[in-house]
């Protein structure tokens, strides 16, 4: 008995043949028409993001949120995202009414609840759907009745805690509800052709004055709009996975015209039909889980009844070593220790997967973070830069703030490394070669550079406030010396300088005081790169707020030395021992503190947000277990 993943609503199955009072599904995608259901209907959101139409409000649910709707209380549902995995559990109403009789008088005002490790209410649901799932993986004797004890429980905490007896009763007649059910039939069965407002009172017998204020009442918005909605909700699909032009989809879709189409499709998306499908043509390209298999289950692992469902045994035998480091005096330094724990996460847009977003809320409980360090702010897979027909810019914050929400609730700084170039503002196709080739040349327009600097800007003051936003960092590109193919930068050392000073003055002339670091260069090879950028910085007036580096314990010969980290890992203990691969980490950093003081300059925080053995990919030490007590002894 295993629960089926099912890509179109239509094709639903129930876990059990033939079927009890409820159903167990997991959707992949979502049709989008207005639905009205006869099933109690609860959604627990796996993976992905959604967004749910009820009563004129729109519900956005992120992932691990729930939210249920009650018999024939019309809805619509939206995908957000491309890889999006809902658990649906649907209750019959039938079988409910038997038990519960009232459900039809019991109104809820409150329809989703939100992930939440404290919420009472949520851990509960969740551990009456984590016996479920166990349960049906287990397949014991008694797995339905604990299935349908699940099913009880959930209803009864749903309504308990957030039911209210509707003493106006102002629930549809089952003669009503059938002559909605017979519309949306007629509707969908229909919507291509040329219904009128007339040919569709007809269906019901209705006069059309009548009808229109029937229709207006059970569904809260005309009959126009309502048809309208229905017809480009149809066209979704096609928009973002054909190549067929958007006047055929029009016309294929009840629609008389591309002009008719494209209004109707702004008023209800907020976006052309071609707009919409360059951004879900772009997110479907880069999305990243849609090859990879997850246990979207895994997560209810956490809310198993331990007492109730005991683990076998296994032969697997785990040793565990456990190692003392031994105690050294404090010794004086140049460094003092640390304060503010910094992480780094990679792309920002990976922040938007809920798996992620999981990791980092259990690295937050964890660990005292800080800060978070996230690279490739600009990606086109955030929307981040567009330009219209006629090459007007066009901005986009929705993906970065949702980014940038999530870590503030977590008491997590966000700290933004600047770049890259967004596609449409790149001078040339020019990418760097790691896997998400991101666009590393030069903006097209230094003026739309410093447009877009200072929109972002401006943007994150008036939404977060001067006090939170001067209390960030901010990076600018990364290592722009590494002498690579297909590296982070493939232009001059000079117009990298000149880069970095338009973006310089275009965050200082909207706020002075916010935090942005110098480039960050790649020690030992950048070393050349700060003597020259601090007197670049001379030159034009420039004051940095703190220096960023990428530490790599190696010297300019980088090549592998399995051999050499190996007399390290036998020695690590004795720290007087100052041979180079022990120390050289810590003497670069000497050197960087060195040359800034020498152009005066050592007063300025150094922030090492990169450090690894070495920056060279094919240096196969790194995945050997000689990284352990590298990693150890740095840290130390």
């Amino acid at each position: 008995m295993n629960i089926r993943q099912n890509k179109k609503k239509e094709k639903e199955e129930p876990l059990f043949s033939p079927p009890l009072s409820f159903e167990q599904v997991v959707i992949c995608q979502f049709s989008n028409e207005v639905q009205l259901r006869q099933e109690f209907v609860i959604f627990f959101l796996l993976d992905g993001s959604m967004q749910i139409m009820l009563h004129e409000k729109i519900h956005s649910l992120q992932c691990h949120d729930i939210m249920f709707i009650s018999p024939y209380e019309i809805h619509s549902v939206i995908s957000t995202s491309p890889d999006i995995r809902v658990l649906c559990l649907l209750l019959q109403s039938d079988y409910l009414k038997t038990f519960c009789p009232d459900l039809g008088n019991i109104s809820f005002e409150q329809h989703m609840i939100r992930y939440s490790d404290t919420n009472p209410l949520y851990i509960s649901l969740c551990t009456s759907l984590a016996d479920m799932i166990f349960y049906t993986i287990k397949k014991d004797s008694s797995a339905r009745l604990k299935l349908l004890s699940g099913v009880s429980s959930i209803l009864v905490q749903l309504i308990d805690a957030l039911g209210a007896k509707n003493v106006s009763s102002n629930t549809k007649s089952d003669y009503i509800q059938g002559q909605i059910a017979q519309l949306l039939v007629y509707l969908n069965d229909h919507y291509a052709e040329k219904i009128t407002l007339s040919s569709a009172a007809s269906v019901l017998g209705f006069h059309p004055q009548y009808f229109s204020v029937f229709f207006k009442k059970h569904f809260q918005l005309t009959f126009v709009d309502y048809l309208n909605t229905l017809r480009v909700n149809k066209t979704l699909v096609l928009l973002a996975n054909t190549n067929e032009s958007i006047t055929d989809i029009a016309l294929r879709h009840g629609f008389s015209s591309h002009k008719t189409y494209s209004a109707a499709f702004l008023k209800i998306q907020g976006m052309t039909p071609s707009t919409y499908r360059k951004e879900r043509k772009l997110l479907n390209d880069n999305a990243q889980l849609g090859n990879q298999s997850l246990d979207y289950f895994s997560f209810f692992q956490r809310y198993w009844q331990k007492d109730n469902h005991p683990v076998e045994t296994t032969r697997t035998m785990q040793n565990h070593l456990t190692l003392r480091l031994p105690e050294k005096s404090a010794k004086a330094d140049r460094f003092p220790a640390c304060c503010r724990l910094s992480y780094s996460i990679g792309r920002a847009s990976a922040i938007l997967r809920c798996d992620i977003q999981q990791q980092i809320r259990e690295a937050k409980r964890e660990l005292k973070i800080h800060s978070l360090r996230i690279r490739d702010i600009f990606s086109d897979d955030l929307f981040v830069y567009y330009e219209d027909e006629e090459k007007h810019p066009i901005i986009n914050w929705k993906y970065i703030d949702t980014i940038f929400d999530f870590l503030l609730e977590l008491d997590i700084k966000p700290f933004p490394e600047i770049g890259f170039m967004p596609r449409a503002l790149a001078s040339k196709k020019q990418y760097a070669g790691w896997l998400y080739h991101p666009n590393v040349s030069l903006p097209k327009s230094f003026k739309k550079w410093s447009m877009l600097i200072t929109s972002f800007m401006e943007h994150l003051l008036s939404r977060y406030g001067r006090q939170e936003v001067l209390s960030w960092d901010f990076d600018f590109w990364t290592t722009a010396n590494l002498d690579l193919k297909d590296s982070y930068w493939q232009e001059s050392k000079e117009d990298f300088f000149l880069f970095y000073r338009i973006t310089y003055f275009s965050i200082k002339n909207v706020e002075p005081g916010i935090r942005l670091g110098s480039p960050d260069f790649s020690i030992p090879s950048g070393l050349s790169w700060y003597e020259d950028f601090f007197d670049y910085c001379k030159a034009y007036q420039l004051h940095p707020s703190y220096l960023s580096t990428h530490l790599y314990n190696c010297t300019d010969d980088i090549s592998p030395s399995l051999e050499r980290l190996s007399r390290f890992s036998n020695s690590w203990n004795d720290v007087e021992d100052c041979n180079t691969a022990k120390n050289t980490s810590v003497k670069n950093l000497y050197t960087l503190h060195d040359l800034a003081k020498r152009h005066h300059m050592d007063h300025l925080e150094i922030l090492v947000s990169d450090w690894n053995l070495s920056y060279i990919p094919r240096d196969l030490v790194r995945d050997t277990c000689f990284m352990a007590p590298y990693i150890i002894y740095t840290a130390i």
